[in-house]
């Protein structure tokens, strides 16, 4: 699964349905890891 997909997936998530803040700080940290591991993965 490629950082498009998973951008996404996150967007259609949010439009959906509401996010608490606990899922909201959960999501953040996850998208701020991914873009750690493509800056690094990448070059």
């Amino acid at each position: 699964m490629n950082m498009q997909e998973i951008a996404k997936m996150l967007f259609l998530f949010d439009q959906e349905s509401p996010i608490n803040q606990e899922e909201n700080k959960q999501l953040q940290y996850m998208l701020h890891r991914l873009r750690k591991q493509c800056h690094n993965g990448n070059g």
